[in-house]
């Protein structure tokens, strides 16, 4: 919806002027689910392209950021297998594999 996506543009704009802080994180979870996430009754992925963007976000965010990322990721792919299948067909292991190469060479 436009009500959406200005609300991940401003999100985006605060980003730029700063490090992504956990308040970013629950507008793209709800990108995600197409609604308000929830781990118990609303965490189906309708987006598969939002973990492709988060998984940036991780990028750019704080270890204590990147903590919460990771476990709401986890979370949502133990509460569905449709949501496993939704990362394998965007290729969330490859990306989580550069992503864990990018993270070795800067330490």
């Amino acid at each position: 919806t436009p009500a959406v996506f200005q609300s991940l543009v401003s999100l985006l704009v605060d980003i730029e002027n700063g490090e992504p802080n956990q308040d970013i994180l629950k507008p793209i979870l709800n990108l995600l689910v197409g609604g308000v996430f929830n781990a118990e009754n609303n965490f189906r992925i309708k987006d598969a392209n939002v973990v492709l963007l988060i998984l940036e976000l991780a990028k750019f965010s704080s270890d204590e950021v990147k903590l919460e990322i990771w476990s709401q990721l986890a979370v949502i792919l133990k509460c569905s297998l449709l949501n496993v299948q939704a990362c394998t067909d965007k290729d969330l292991l490859s990306h989580c594999l550069g992503h864990l190469l990018l993270t070795n060479q800067d330490a």
